[in-house]
């Protein structure tokens, strides 16, 4: 255990509530964004659920539906923490983190732990296109393609790979491209349209905005809004 994932462990165990607590949250199938207000999963204590936080994006109109933890991303993404389950998923809300006393911060650094764990990054599941246009996909389609952006040992990884900073879209949830930005005009005017195209026949459609991205943070790449 490395000594980031060992701190945050320390924490989050150490301040974690040992009540139980029952919040109004989203409830999704294990497909994704298929959202009803529903109640969330009954959770003991932080330790019931610690091994199952996964990191996860979503539209801001998800707020309109439940009191989701997030973190603002821009351009109307954000970033968000589910329980993961053998058949469905739940996000967690401002109640969870009351309950378990945990910022959010803390929360989602340890959800990406999590992910990056599951799927490390000496196999990681990714397609590299040749020179000179350098894209990155992930493929897994285990319902986290798009949220491994929000791991910061994976956007190492893609820095090292195609340079940094640099570009990346998450049009739907299954869905996370990441490319140079030295790459030709032609390969931009194609990246914007397998956007728009994957956004428009997506079952769980995220964003059509592009946005840049190093180890350390993400921002919407204002140059390049698509629609």
């Amino acid at each position: 255990m490395d000594a980031a994932r060992r701190d945050v462990l320390f924490f989050l165990f150490s301040a974690s509530a040992r009540v139980g607590a029952c919040a109004e949250g989203l409830a999704f199938d294990s497909r994704g964004v298929r959202a009803c207000v529903a109640k969330a999963v009954l959770v003991k204590s932080w330790e019931d659920v610690a091994p199952r936080v996964r990191p996860q994006l979503c539209p801001v109109d998800h707020l309109q539906r439940a009191p989701v933890a997030h973190q603002d991303l821009g351009a109307g993404l954000l970033a968000a923490v589910v329980v993961d389950g053998e058949a469905s998923y739940s996000f967690v809300t401002e109640a969870h983190l009351l309950t378990w006393r945990i910022s959010f911060e803390d929360l989602l650094r340890y959800a990406g732990l999590n992910l990056n764990e599951a799927s490390s990054l000496s196999c990681a599941p990714v397609q590299l296109a040749p020179p000179p246009d350098l894209l990155l996909t992930s493929v897994t389609r285990d319902g986290f393609d798009a949220a491994r952006i929000l791991i910061p040992e994976f956007r190492r990884f893609v820095s090292e790979r195609l340079g940094s900073p640099f570009l990346w879209a998450v049009p739907h949830r299954d869905c996370l491209l990441c490319w140079s930005v030295q790459n030709t005009e032609s390969f931009g005017k194609f990246i914007r349209q397998r956007v728009a195209d994957e956004f428009a026949s997506a079952r769980y459609p995220l964003s059509l905005q592009v946005f840049e991205g190093d180890c350390d943070q993400m921002r919407p790449w204002h140059q390049a809004r698509l629609g």
